[in-house]
C-alpha cells in the first residue's frame, strides 16, 4: 500500500489546452478516492498521470513519499483496470490473472516453457497458482478459470480484470469507469462487491466515474472535477449537504439541485425569500445557521429535490405565486414515475405571470398531484443551501460532517 500525492500537477497537449490544471491531491494510504465529473473533465488524464502513461508538463507526482514524474510505469508498482477489459483471448482466465503477477516479477514466465526450470521459478509458480485460486474464489470466478475470455459474460469479464489486477498485489490500484459497460443490475451488484474488496485489502484506489451516485456510494471520499481543475474534496455526506459552490451541487446528486435566485427580505420574523413572481417565508436561522453572519441580499436558494415538499393545494391555479401559510402555489408541469417514488415538475410564475421558476420535488411513489393541478410548494430550510448570484460559492462555506 502506498499514499499518492499530487503537487501542482498540469497536462496540456498541443492545439487542446490543458486537461489538468495545478491539481493539488492526497490519497491517503488503504482510502478509496472517487475522481467525479463530466466527460472531458480530466480525471482519465489524471490517472494516466499517476500509472505513468502519461508525463505531466507540471508538478510532481509522488507514491509512497517518492517522486515518480521520471519512473517508467512497471516500476511504479500500480494495476490498472480499464472501462473495456484488457484480457487476452487465446489465454484462459487463470492465465489472465496471472499475466500481470508473472510480468512483473521480471518476465520469469518465459522461462516456464523451458524443460529444465529452477527451484525459484517453481516456487514462484506455485504462488502465483495459489494466488490465482484465492482471488477467484474471492471474486466468484473459481469455476471460470479454465475458460476464455470469449466464453465468459460482461459481468464475468470485468470480475476477471479486477482479479487480475488483484493478484498482482500492487501498491495502489487505479480504476477507469469499470463499470459503465455493464446493465445496471449487474453494475449495482458489482459496485457493492468492490467496495467490500476494497476493504478487506485496504490496498490505495483512485476510482473514476461520471456517475454521482456511483460516487457516493464507493468513495471514502470523493474528488469533484470540471475543465481540468479541482473544485473540492470531502466525504460523499459533507459534498452532497455542503458543497463549496454551485457546480459541485450541480455535478452530484442523481436528481439535480434546485437553484433559484431571489432576494432575502429581513423582517422581524421570518423573514422572506422573495423570487421573481413568488415569496415564501424563511426561519432566520436557516439563512445564516453556520458562520453567523449577514448575507448579502440578492442570493440563489439551492434545494434537493428530496427537500421540496409538495402537496395538492386548495386555492385555485388563478393565486399561482401567493403565499399560503409558508407554503407557494405552483403548476404540477409534469409528474415521472421512477419506482419508488415520483419527480415532480412545479412551474412558479415570473413577475409578470408569465413562465416563471421551476421547481423538481421528490415524493412518494403514489403521489396525488397531476399535471395542470395546483400545488403547494415547501422548502425544508434546515438543508437548504445559499450561493453568492456572482461567484456561485456556498455563503456558509463547504461543511464538514
Amino acid at each position: 500500500m502506498a499514499e499518492i500525492e499530487l503537487e501542482g500537477v498540469s497536462k496540456s497537449y498541443s492545439g487542446h489546452g490543458l486537461a489538468v490544471d495545478r491539481l493539488s491531491l492526497t490519497v491517503g494510504d488503504g482510502e478509496l478516492l472517487v475522481l467525479v465529473g463530466p466527460s472531458g473533465c480530466g480525471k482519465s488524464t489524471t490517472l494516466r498521470l499517476i500509472a505513468g502513461l502519461e508525463r505531466p508538463s507540471a508538478g510532481r507526482v509522488r507514491i509512497a513519499g517518492r517522486v515518480v514524474n521520471d519512473e517508467s510505469p512497471r516500476r511504479r508498482n500500480i494495476a490498472m483496470v480499464f472501462q473495456n477489459h484488457a484480457l487476452f483471448p487465446h489465454l484462459s482466465v487463470a492465465e489472465n490473472m496471472a499475466f500481470g503477477r508473472r510480468m512483473r516479477d521480471g518476465g520469469w514466465w518465459r522461462r516456464l516453457f523451458s524443460h529444465r526450470q529452477s527451484g525459484d521459478v517453481a516456487t514462484r509458480q506455485s504462488e502465483t497458482r495459489q494466488r490465482v485460486a484465492d482471488v477467484a474464489r474471492l471474486l466468484g470466478v473459481a469455476q471460470l478459470l479454465s475458460r476464455r475470455p470469449w466464453q465468459l459474460s460482461g459481468g464475468q469479464r470485468q470480475r476477471v480484470a479486477l482479479g487480475q489486477a488483484v493478484v498482482r498485489q500492487p501498491a495502489a490500484f487505479l480504476l477507469d469507469e469499470p463499470l459503465s459497460n455493464l446493465d445496471a443490475a449487474l453494475k449495482s451488484e458489482l459496485r457493492s462487491e468492490l467496495k467490500k474488496l476494497q476493504g478487506r485489502l485496504r490496498t490505495t484506489t483512485i476510482y473514476v466515474t461520471h456517475d454521482t451516485s456511483e460516487a457516493l456510494t464507493l468513495g471514502d471520499r470523493v474528488a469533484v472535477m470540471e475543465a481540468g481543475r479541482l473544485h473540492q474534496v470531502d466525504r460523499p455526506s459533507a459534498l452532497y449537504r455542503r458543497p463549496k459552490n454551485r457546480r459541485v451541487a450541480a455535478i452530484l446528486g442523481s436528481s439535480p439541485m434546485n437553484f433559484v435566485e431571489g432576494t432575502l427580505v429581513r423582517g422581524q420574523s421570518p423573514w422572506r425569500f422573495q423570487a421573481a413572481g413568488w415569496a415564501v417565508d424563511v426561519t432566520p436561522d436557516a439563512v445564516a445557521r453556520r458562520a453567523g453572519r449577514r448575507l448579502p441580499d440578492r442570493v440563489v436558494l439551492g434545494a434537493r429535490p428530496e427537500d421540496v415538499l409538495m402537496r395538492p393545494s386548495p386555492q385555485p391555479l388563478e393565486n399561482a405565486g401567493q403565499s399560503a401559510a409558508g407554503a407557494a402555489i405552483g403548476r404540477v408541469t409534469m409528474v415521472e414515475f421512477i419506482g419508488d417514488a415520483s419527480m415532480v415538475h412545479v412551474e412558479l410564475p415570473g413577475a409578470d405571470g408569465s413562465a416563471g421558476d421551476w421547481v423538481l420535488s421528490k415524493a412518494s411513489a403514489d403521489c396525488p398531484l397531476r399535471p395542470g393541478e395546483a400545488a403547494e410548494v415547501r422548502f425544508c430550510w434546515e438543508h437548504a443551501v445559499w450561493f453568492d448570484c456572482e461567484s456561485g460559492d456556498n455563503l456558509d462555506g463547504p461543511g464538514h460532517d
